[in-house]
């Protein structure tokens, strides 16, 4: 690949293979706040190189980075920008097949995966022989990182949002939750990231905002509210909870 370029895109040619059937690949060095739309006939899997962007889906919001994927489906209504201060690099494949429904049954649009099968799709632009036979080796690689690693980890996922959603009130830590299921904390956030695309934090703050949404709304004071939902001070609650809503805790209702 030529490095100068900031952009290209390859189409392949249709050699019938019924379950992951290549239709173009392509990558992009991305201006700030570029935008992606779907709505399109096939399946496209996004991976970033660098930088990062956010891809607002029908399965929710997902701020997306260096070594994730993103997966948009046939005629979604979604969209993806990229950062305005660090905008994404990334490379993609659009596919169609059998197999390609798959990923309709996905909790999430956003995983960690290592980044080989997208070297060889990058690498396509150098060759002009059997690009159609590498695009479709490389489709395979990718769903077989994505659903073993659904395989593997779900049960490490659902103990930390359930960690977080009873304990929420307390001080609880990503470091905490990690010694207590003997893992790692850069691999749990790691793996949570690439279930719940958000990280651990992302999680803990969005159930704590939620939870004091409700009692601010039946009526229990701001410092009252901080108490219960894990802030020891009421002033870093009210910081927080104007980043999330947009309006002071004292002003929401």
């Amino acid at each position: 690949m030529e490095d100068n370029k900031r952009f290209w895109i390859i189409g392949f040619l249709d050699r019938g293979y019924e379950e992951l059937l290549p239709l173009n690949c392509g990558y992009e060095d991305c201006d700030p706040l570029h935008t992606g739309y779907g709505r399109r006939s096939y399946y496209m899997i996004h991976y970033v190189i660098k930088g990062s962007g956010t891809l607002y889906s029908e399965k929710g919001e997902y701020k997306v980075g260096h070594g994730q994927i993103f997966i948009v489906t046939p005629y979604e209504n979604a969209h993806y920008v990229a950062d305005e201060s660090d905008p994404w690099e990334y490379v993609w494949i659009a596919f169609n097949g059998r197999l390609a429904k798959k990923l309709d049954s996905l909790d999430s649009r956003v995983f960690s995966t290592s980044y080989e099968p997208f070297a060889m799709i990058r690498d396509l632009q150098k060759r002009q022989d059997t690009r159609e036979e590498v695009g479709a080796a490389a489709l395979f690689l990718i769903f077989a990182e994505i659903f073993s690693g659904r395989s593997r980890h779900p049960h490490y996922v659902r103990r930390t949002v359930d960690t977080i959603n009873s304990l929420y009130m307390r001080p609880i830590t990503v470091e905490a939750i990690a010694s207590d299921l003997r893992l790692d904390r850069r691999y749990l956030a790691r793996i949570f990231k690439a279930s719940m695309g958000m990280s651990v934090q992302e999680y803990l703050i969005k159930v704590r905002m939620e939870q004091a949404e409700k009692l601010l709304r039946d009526g229990v004071s701001v410092s009252m509210t901080a108490e219960l939902v894990g802030y020891n001070d009421p002033f870093n609650f009210s910081k927080m909870f104007k980043k999330y809503y947009g309006v002071s805790p004292s002003k929401f209702v």
